[in-house]
């Protein structure tokens, strides 16, 4: 070795000399840029990239307009992907790549040099082709076909390939060109070995499996073909396993074969480092379709650490991803495709030979998605923000956004009823989740699902009760939604406003929806929201038209929910238009009967219809959240009902005696039907109470019924009954607020039968109560009785010098 170290040192100098000396010259100014970039042609051609690549850099400051200059694109190419040509496979050779294939497109595009369009075109194909751009690497190679026949042979074997790695893969095509392959003359036997692998490939994309084998019984043992060949095998058998209909024991031996296959691979010392990446690639799969999941998943991650950045390495982590979410594994999940992601770092350099991006964006998400179905949302949205690392935004996005929003339907469904932070927490997911529909629908501008994420971010903003960034979201739905489909927008635009008390505002989209759209499934909730909107405004009457069009005049059918939200509706809009008619009645002292008999004639009828109505509700609708109200209405309107016989009997001179009867008896019927609806009332809420179902207004119900059904005894003069009512009542609410209205009550009715000392120990007794009611209570004595502690304090102490 040392007597042939000068030797070398002396040619390492000759060479040094001899690059000087070119140098020299084609730097002299007789020797112009254009003879310059002939010569680089001619030194790519034979092979010396380096020299051209460098002459290129050296006139890059020197061409005026280098991004125009056809020759000076074709050089920097040419030398560029002559650079990397032995190992395209190298990530940061593919990054190279890149900038090679920007050069000779532009190269293309300007015209190829003179007498080198062929070979322009083969480079050019070779780097889409490199750069799987599969379908446009196609026609670059097929133009290099007839000017450059020294590469024809691989020209046709990468358009083969090009075809079958389409989306949509095109064997038809695929075979025409390798027939056109096997018919060029003087093919070698390694070419024809190679064909021999084509045809096996095509085959297995059509699943004609004795095509595949024959094809691959062609290729002789002892060349670096045969390593590949023996892959493709178990790659056919693998894929012969999972056709649909069959037998456990075929599968299994498929399966089995397959695996001694790979094995073999990997224990010869010859199979390429290329080979035996992508059999132990192949083994996981085969492992995992073998039920092997725990063992799978440690040979997804020896393929993974051999070589992080090759394509075996992205889809032996997608695959491990799989298998943990299969296993339930899924915290483990985040950490398998965080590895995976970082092992692409730039998606244009991502090695797409097993699988398309495309196709890893897709199960990506998938995974993401079972996660957020599995309730996992914490992780999906971790998973979300991995995938921003490599793709487009727009699917962590999207990911981010469904998962918020089932995570804020969850939190919804589970909640507790009156919990202020299950509340808040809920109200929280909906408004991020909006916000993040509103960014995917930014992202989504040109989208078909631009208007879908718009009303997506409209629906989550209502539902956090952001009600300003839902209606901003409406109007820009309703500015793009065809004319024909905002019926729903205006409809949901109109509801948003109702829940915010504004009615006026609310009831011109609603207008509009019905105006418009009168046979739209909306309209019937558009009137339904109308009605109450007119009612709050005081147009009772156009209400009430609304709701019986609903109910009467269109084919919206009883078991619809908004149906029965215009029954419920109509008969709470009757009773209190009832209610109001006759407090304005009761307020007018200066009129006499005369002028004022028509009008509770009027009202009393009004009190009838609503009745009715409510009475028809109760009995459709026994297990309607809304039962007790109108249990409570129906009670009350009987009880307001009987005061028109009252008045009648009270102040009307022209009733006959058989008349007054009949008055008598009707305000009696409705007194009795009153108190049975508060007792029945009663006991509905003491029934749900004992089940654990009841509702936060059932409380306030369940004193009106106490209090309503002893008020009513009182005006049959049954005071004894309504003694008894009052002291359940007082029992029910022992030491708070409405026991002292129940004691009181007490002393009155006591009092009314004669039994004066009675009803001072019921007083004293209330004394005892009101100084037994903690200070706690203060803040809701005036809610639901008649004063706060002072006043009753003064009251009591008046009713104790009572005689």
């Amino acid at each position: 070795m040392s007597k042939k170290l000068p030797v070398i040192v002396v040619a390492s100098v000759a060479a040094a000399v001899v690059f000087g000396l070119v140098f020299s010259a084609i730097v002299k100014p007789d020797f112009d840029n254009e003879e310059r970039l002939k010569l680089a042609c001619r030194w790519v051609d034979d092979g010396r990239w380096d020299l051209a690549n460098r002459l290129v850099q050296d006139l890059e400051g020197e061409l005026a307009d280098v991004d125009n200059h056809a020759t000076w694109q074709y050089v920097k190419g040419a030398a560029l992907l002559a650079r990397v040509a032995d190992d395209f496979d190298n990530y940061q050779h593919r990054r190279i790549l890149f900038e090679a294939t920007k050069c000779l497109e532009k190269s293309r595009e300007l015209g190829f040099p003179v007498g080198y369009r062929a070979k322009g075109n083969f480079c050019l194909g070779v780097c889409l082709y490199n750069t799987y751009r599969w379908q446009e690497a196609i026609g670059p190679l097929n133009e290099s076909l007839k000017e450059y026949p020294e590469v024809r042979s691989q020209a046709l074997q990468m358009m083969v390939a090009a075809h079958l790695r389409l989306p949509v893969p095109d064997l038809e095509a695929a075979n025409k060109v390798l027939q056109q392959w096997r018919r060029l003359p003087g093919i070698s036997a390694r070419e024809v070995t190679n064909s021999d692998l084509a045809e096996a490939q095509i085959a297995l994309k059509r699943g004609d499996m004795p095509a595949v084998y024959q094809a691959l019984a062609q290729v002789p043992a002892g060349i670096p073909e045969h390593y590949h060949a023996l892959k493709l095998q178990a790659l056919a058998r693998l894929h012969e396993s999972m056709l649909p209909n069959l037998e456990p024991e075929s599968q299994r031996k498929l399966l089995d074969e397959s695996y001694g296959i790979l094995q073999k691979l990997l224990k010869i010392s010859d199979t390429p480092n290329e080979v035996r990446r992508q059999a132990y690639y192949l083994m996981g799969r085969v492992q995992r379709s073998q039920g092997l999941l725990r063992e799978c998943i440690g040979t997804f991650s020896a393929v993974r650490q051999f070589s992080p950045f090759s394509a075996e390495a992205i889809a032996a982590g997608l695959e491990e991803a799989e298998v943990l979410q299969e296993l339930d594994r899924d915290v483990e999940i985040l950490t398998a495709t965080r590895q995976l992601l970082r092992g692409i770092s730039d998606i244009q350099l991502f090695n797409a030979y097993w699988l398309s991006v495309d196709e890893l964006r897709v199960r990506l998400a998938e995974l993401g998605d079972k996660l957020r179905i599995k309730e996992k949302f914490d992780l999906a949205i971790e998973l979300a923000n991995q995938l921003g690392l490599a793709f487009p935004i727009i699917d962590s996005v999207r990911l981010q956004a469904n998962s918020l929003a089932n995570w804020a339907s969850t939190v919804e469904r589970d909640r507790k009823a009156n919990d202020p932070e299950s509340r808040q927490r809920m109200q929280q997911l909906f408004g991020q989740a909006g916000e993040k529909y509103e960014q995917l629908a930014t992202l989504e501008l040109r989208s078909k699902d631009y208007l879908t994420s718009v009303w997506n971010a409209a629906e989550n903003y209502r539902k956090a009760q952001q009600l300003d960034s839902a209606n901003r979201m409406l109007n820009t739905y309703l500015k793009f939604e065809q004319r024909s489909r905002r019926a729903r927008g205006l409809l949901a635009l109109g509801r948003n406003l109702i829940a915010a008390s504004q009615w006026s505002a609310g009831l011109e989209p609603l207008q509009r929806c019905l105006g418009e759209y009168p046979l739209s499934p909306s309209s019937y909730e558009a009137r339904f929201l109308a009605a109450r909107a007119l009612s709050e405004m005081g147009h009772s009457q156009q209400a009430i038209e609304l709701l019986e069009a609903n109910l009467w005049d269109y084919d919206l059918h009883p078991d619809s929910s908004v149906w029965r939200d215009s029954f419920f509706e109509l008969g709470n809009l009757l009773y209190k238009r009832g209610q109001r008619m006759l407090e304005t009645l009761n307020s007018d002292a200066k009129s006499d009967w005369s002028e004022l008999e028509s009008q509770h004639a009027a009202t009393h009828q009004e009190l009838v219809l609503a009745i009715n109505q409510l009475s028809e509700a109760a009995g459709r609708y026994p297990d309607d959240a809304r039962y007790c109200q109108v249990r409570y209405q129906l009670a009350r309107s009987y009880q307001l009902a009987a005061h028109y016989p009252e008045q009648v009997l009270k102040f009307s001179s022209a009733v006959t005696a058989a008349a007054k009867r009949r008055y008598r008896q009707q305000r009696t019927e409705l007194l009795e039907k009153a108190v049975g609806e508060y007792q029945e009332l009663q006991r509905t809420i003491q029934a749900q109470r004992e089940a654990a179902q009841q509702q936060p207004l059932d409380q306030s119900l369940l004193r009106s019924a106490y209090f309503g059904a002893a008020d009513v005894l009182q005006e049959l003069g049954r005071y004894e009954l309504a003694i008894e009512s009052l002291k359940t009542a007082a029992g029910h609410y022992a030491n708070q607020p409405e026991a002292l209205e129940a004691l009181v009550q007490i002393a009155q009715c006591q009092r009314k039968l004669g039994r004066d000392d009675d009803a001072q120990k019921t007083i004293r007794q209330a004394e005892l109560v009101l100084q037994r009611i903690p200070a706690e209570y203060d803040a809701i004595f005036v809610s639901c009785t008649r004063g706060d502690r002072p006043h009753w304090q003064q009251l009591l102490g008046c009713l104790r010098e009572w005689h």
